[in-house]
């Protein structure tokens, strides 16, 4: 970087920036916060929301690429390292004092977001059943609930893209699992593959961090694979900087669900336990941005052809990569919390992340 830097001029007002100085106190156009669970209205000045915790985690805040000042800045400093021969993270964070990008576009939005793709990548395209409608309830749902509702849409002529099941689709032994609940689902393959054959997409709501544990249908299969024993183990706790586990769980807990019992065409990642659960750091290495770039890549990872998403909230700069953003638990049910999320979608679309789906309570 230079020591100074004016941004290209314009017919507004440019302002030129100097070394030391950051986004605080400029007209920055500001970016996206990890959701808004618990929360109303709330200022995306990540300056004025820096102290707030949510699921005891701070908010992510990331400051729009872009500035009526016609510079923004992106302080990358903290982020976490990869391994360069395996691609994973867990051996620290960045120790740089200084890693910082420098958008100097003036008042040319387009080409500081086309810059920021050309270093942090492109968004993948979701697929098409993305862009349509979406049911989702959480209730206590099995085979004959979901056949209901999809033969109500049906018999109205009314569109239906994607069938969302919450949490209670799997075993109630903790709040996460990857086993079907077969009281709800005696034939669990039967049951989605008859959502599937009307066309719709399936997804399953997902929470990561109570581990894999010796209830699990694929239990045995996931020991092996830790080389653990199955008989004197009875949990195996969440680790997101252990590769071999975060595989064990993609490539044999979720497998399963979405071949042996044709369930899942993407997941919901409802994660909300905490940036520093799994081994994580905290920060910029939470456990959101990684299981969303697991669950967006494993196809990929594969050799597999068919378009990924996830739907899930946002891990911080990079996690547009992954594309679909769930913005959470809302504070409540009002006219101004509505109000508020078409602006919340459109801010967020300063740091490339411009799909979200939003709960109503």
């Amino acid at each position: 970087l230079l020591p100074s830097a004016e941004a290209p001029r314009s017919a507004a007002t440019l302002t030129t920036w100097t070394y030391g100085q950051d986004n605080s106190g400029t007209r920055n156009l500001l970016g996206t916060i990890k959701s808004l669970d618990q929360l109303g209205p709330i200022s995306l000045n990540c300056t004025e929301n820096a102290n707030v915790t949510v699921h005891q985690e701070r908010l992510h805040c990331a400051w729009g690429l872009i500035s009526r000042d016609g510079w923004a800045l992106l302080d990358d400093a903290d982020s976490p390292v990869l391994d360069p021969k395996s691609g994973w993270w867990g051996i620290g964070n960045n120790t740089d004092a200084v890693d910082t990008y420098f958008f100097g576009h003036g008042l040319d939005y387009r080409a500081a977001l086309a810059d920021y793709v050309l270093i942090g990548g492109k968004a993948a395209m979701v697929p098409r059943y993305a862009l349509g409608v979406w049911w989702s309830r959480w209730q206590n749902l099995g085979n004959r609930d979901t056949r209901k509702i999809v033969e109500a849409y049906s018999s109205r002529d009314l569109p239906l893209d994607v069938f969302i099941l919450d949490m209670d689709w799997h075993t109630k032994n903790a709040w996460g699992g990857y086993t079907i609940d077969r009281s709800l689902f005696p034939y669990p393959a039967d049951s989605f593959g008859w959502i599937h054959s009307k066309g719709l997409a399936l997804a399953g709501n997902l929470h990561d961090d109570t581990g894999l544990n010796n209830w699990e249908e694929t239990w045995d299969a996931c020991c092996a694979k830790l080389g653990v024993n199955p008989n004197t183990t009875k949990t195996i706790p969440f680790s997101m900087t252990d590769e071999t586990y975060s595989l064990a769980v993609e490539d044999i807990a979720l497998k399963s669900l979405e071949t042996t019992h044709n369930m899942s065409d993407f997941w919901w990642i409802d994660y909300q336990q905490g940036g520093t659960q799994g081994n994580c750091t905290g920060g910029k290495m939470n456990p959101t941005i990684w299981t969303d770039k697991l669950r967006c890549t494993d196809k990929i990872r594969r050799g597999e052809d068919d378009r990924a998403m996830v739907l899930a909230r946002w891990g911080g700069m990079g996690n547009h990569r992954y594309q679909v953003g769930f913005s959470g638990d809302v504070a409540g049910l009002s006219w101004e919390n509505l109000a508020f999320q078409p602006y919340f979608s459109l801010t967020s679309a300063n740091v490339g992340y411009g799909y979200w789906s939003h709960d109503l309570v």
